[in-house]
């Protein structure tokens, strides 16, 4: 059944509380709710009237790329025209966010992505060719519940075991895809836990390719995200799970315990690790495109075949249909909690 995460009303709340011992973040303008469209026509003519083109700012093969086809196929159906998926991997997904920002507005280019990993890195690198801020979100998708694992020929069954090896001064490897990628949610980990000798191998291009590195030994620990891309691992024995990051277990991996059951220090901010995803418009897309776009996504994510498909990936339990307002006001809280950890991403980059 589709549902907004439980943690998910905890995010404002966080935000709130943390924000008067909060580092310093630049200045930055406040994100918009993602309810406000652009002041357009009420009807901006004939609309779609060629190809939709979704931007994944990954590689083929991953979690974004496998959502983003298979909700094309019902998409296709509500719009009457062809919705084709672009691959644009490559500069902790600031490549993509930039050819997105220079998309004409008309509706035809949309862009499903981890936006909030994109927003932390501009704490450290300022935006270039993007502004996060202008796009407009046409609906919620996702959920990504993370998910905490080590390879499956690991030494370390528990994260107890990886502490105690940390304090003895042994390097842990986290692999990444940059810092608009895996990086803030793996530093965002290791300063929930305590790990002082992390070590951030970069150079991925996401899941598809850091998956067979971790699972020859090349990394020591990752924080996967969502966990309906590495379930099939999991399965294999080729990862061995330690706690799933979420206020109670998943379906998908129910042996598997959650940090508050193994009582993981820093449990309150490693629940509030998994990101939202959704589509997002240009900015100055007329409204009632945008519109179109939220009523054809939000009928494709109950189409029968895309269910089947959710239910037997287990990508189910992770979605969260909702309104481009109330994923906005979703997606403010998350900015407002990451912005807490400008300082530790600065550290891992330098």
């Amino acid at each position: 059944m589709s549902r907004l995460r439980p943690w998910a009303t905890v995010l404002s709340a966080m935000a709130l509380l943390s924000a008067a011992c909060a580092p310093s973040a630049p200045p930055a303008p406040a994100p918009p709710a993602g309810a406000s469209q652009p002041a357009q026509p009420i009807d901006s003519g004939p609309f779609p009237t060629k190809p939709i083109e979704i931007i994944v700012p990954f590689a083929p093969g991953g979690g974004y790329d496998a959502v983003a086809r298979q909700l094309a196929v019902p998409l296709q159906k509500e719009l009457g025209q062809p919705v084709v998926v672009k691959n644009v991997p490559g500069g902790g997904q600031r490549i993509a966010a930039r050819q997105f920002q220079q998309s004409e507005p008309d509706g035809h280019t949309i862009m499903y992505g981890s936006d909030t990993p994109l927003f932390t890195s501009t704490f450290v690198d300022a935006a270039e060719g993007f502004d996060i801020f202008s796009w407009l979100w046409v609906a919620g998708i996702r959920g990504q519940t993370p998910m905490v694992a080590v390879p499956g020929n690991s030494p370390y069954k528990t994260l107890e075991d990886v502490l105690t090896a940390d304090k003895a001064g042994k390097k842990l490897r986290f692999g990444h895809n940059g810092i608009g990628g895996f990086l803030p949610t793996q530093v965002a980990f290791a300063n929930a836990v305590g790990i002082k000798n992390g070590v951030w191998v970069g150079g991925f291009q996401g899941t598809a390719d850091i998956a067979p590195a971790f699972i020859r030994g090349d990394l020591d620990i990752e924080v996967w995200s969502p966990l309906s891309s590495t379930t099939k691992f999991v399965e294999s024995g080729d990862f061995r799970p330690l706690a799933v990051l979420d206020a109670k277990r998943s379906p998908t991996l129910p042996n598997v315990p959650t940090a508050r059951e193994l009582k993981w220090p820093g449990v309150d901010k490693l629940e509030a690790l998994g990101s939202q995803s959704g589509f997002a418009a240009p900015p100055k897309t007329p409204a009632d495109r945008v519109a179109k776009l939220e009523k054809a996504t939000l009928k494709a994510l109950k189409d029968p075949d895309f269910a089947k498909w959710a239910k037997e990936t287990g990508v189910a339990e992770d979605l969260i249909p909702s309104t481009g307002k109330d994923f906005g006001i979703l997606k403010k809280a998350e900015y407002e909690l990451w912005k807490t950890l400008t300082e530790e991403l600065k550290k891992a980059v330098n």
